[in-house]
């Protein structure tokens, strides 16, 4: 584009209706959005930082639970590269957080689950249970921990079987 003061704006439509770990989902529960399903990017960019801002609907108390990085203002998200933003599922909702250190190669860690559920608080608890035990087993073994987040598949399910959560993201950070 030739003789533009810099900002290119443009729209498009997103089709939310189904979220697990390749398709966004939106509905008035919650919004779980696959970065590479929800976004677009510019190609020859890819080193570039991203910074997000996610608004919430006014009076839902829905939080944004991501490992993107925050910023000073809450609605603001950031990422050091294109790889970074696209491998860091977002969940808006009234999530649960729960959260603990392990022991990090580099030092403590802090793991953080945050939980988008439709069942009981119990339920909750066994299921983060189930992740302090793992994330204790892999520090404890000879492989690192390293930052990453979680979307919803089946396959993560049996951490915690028959539990319903719709979408839960663990996001793991030095302490």
């Amino acid at each position: 584009m030739r003789n533009h003061d810099g900002d290119v704006v443009f729209t498009y439509t997103l089709f939310a209706d189904q979220a697990d770990g390749t398709y966004s989902g939106i509905d008035r529960t919650h919004a779980h959005l696959s970065i590479p399903a929800t976004f677009v990017w510019a190609c020859g960019l890819e080193d570039r930082p991203v910074e997000v801002r996610f608004r919430v609907p006014e009076g839902s108390g829905w939080r944004v639970a991501t490992q993107l990085e925050p910023t000073p203002d809450p609605e603001v998200f950031s990422a050091r590269d294109l790889a970074y933003f696209m491998d860091s599922p977002v969940e808006l909702s009234d999530v649960e957080l729960r959260e603990w250190n392990v022991r990090g190669p580099s030092g403590p860690q802090t793991i953080r689950v945050a939980v988008h559920h439709e069942d009981s608080r119990a339920a909750l608890e066994r299921y983060t249970a189930g992740v302090r035990a793992v994330t204790a087993e892999e520090a404890g073994g000879s492989a690192s921990i390293r930052h990453s987040t979680t979307a919803p598949t089946r396959s993560s399910r049996a951490i915690c079987p028959g539990w319903r959560a719709t979408a839960w993201s663990i996001a793991i950070r030095p302490s």
